[in-house]
């Protein structure tokens, strides 16, 4: 009888202690999310008969920006992939119009160091196609995972302008 008492309490506070060791088993840091919002200029991009023309803007994610800093334009916009190697995280690209502004949203992954912008102007030689933005590192966690909070959104604002990319004031 008092076999069958000490299994079924044995039984009753195993998924107690389960649970717990899913709770000392979670991740010890937590990816930022970011948004990235893009406003194109009116005028930008100008094309023989001075009118404005789309423009392709790319957003990449990066765990490091050394190749992306080193690399033409027509390198990291055709062969992201091979020229960024290990560097690359995500890409996402939109063509965009004189006027137009885009959020692109990810949640950072947790070997994410920057964020790379580029644009491709008519006149590359002639603008600031390029960009790199660090992100804040992963948020480290609590040890009482009953208080912990998501990290908060990093934001930042960029103007592609007549000359090049710039970074804005965030409000």
């Amino acid at each position: 009888m008092h076999r069958r008492t000490l299994l079924q309490g044995a039984l009753a506070t195993a998924p107690l202690f389960g649970g717990l060791s899913g709770c000392a088993s979670t991740a010890k840091s937590l990816p930022t999310p970011y948004a990235v919002t893009i406003r194109i200029d009116d005028g930008v991009n100008p094309d023989g008969r001075g009118q404005p023309a789309p423009i392709l803007v790319k957003v990449f994610e990066l765990k490091s920006s050394g190749n992306f800093e080193t690399s033409d334009y027509f390198a990291l916009q055709d062969r992201d992939r091979e020229t960024l190697l290990t560097e690359l995280v995500n890409a996402d690209q939109a063509i965009m119009r004189s006027g137009e502004e885009r959020v692109f949203k990810r949640e950072a992954g947790l070997d994410s160091r920057a964020i790379g912008i580029i644009a491709g102007y008519r006149k590359l030689e002639a603008s600031r196609w390029r960009i790199v933005l660090p992100l804040k590192e992963p948020k480290q966690t609590n040890l009482y995972k009953v208080w912990q909070f998501s990290p908060s959104e990093q934001s930042v604002r960029v103007a592609i302008r007549k000359t090049g990319i710039e970074l804005l004031p965030t409000r």
